[in-house]
């Protein structure tokens, strides 16, 4: 599906998967300034660049759908973001913490942007 990411960074790989997907331009590290904690202001304004419209909420969303077929053209099957997607019946953005399973993904996304 290729969603932009907001990763709430509160456990171990999280920190690491936030700053890879900011790195990458799919996602935003939504709670860099508090974490663990979460701090309402800089998670509104994390959701609001990636929701409001615009060049900076656009390429987000083309990069994560890059980063989606890229992944798919390597042969990787369904990734997290569908998975979430369909689990919370929505689309649009989808916020990763320890409770919703991020994964594997920031390290799957490494190694299928390497294959292109």
């Amino acid at each position: 599906m290729g969603l932009p990411q907001i990763i709430l960074a509160q456990w171990l790989d999280r920190y690491d998967m936030a700053v890879r997907a900011e790195y990458r331009g799919i996602g935003i590290y939504g709670n860099r300034n508090v974490a663990p904690e979460i701090e309402a202001a800089e998670f509104g304004t994390a959701v609001a660049r990636l929701v409001r419209p615009g060049e900076e909420s656009e390429g987000f969303r083309t990069r994560a759908k890059a980063v989606a077929e890229a992944c798919r053209k390597a042969g990787g099957g369904e990734d997290g973001s569908e998975q979430a997607d369909r689990d919370h019946g929505g689309e649009g953005v989808n916020i990763y913490s320890p409770t919703t399973g991020f994964g594997e993904l920031a390290s799957n996304i490494d190694r299928c942007i390497s294959r292109r």
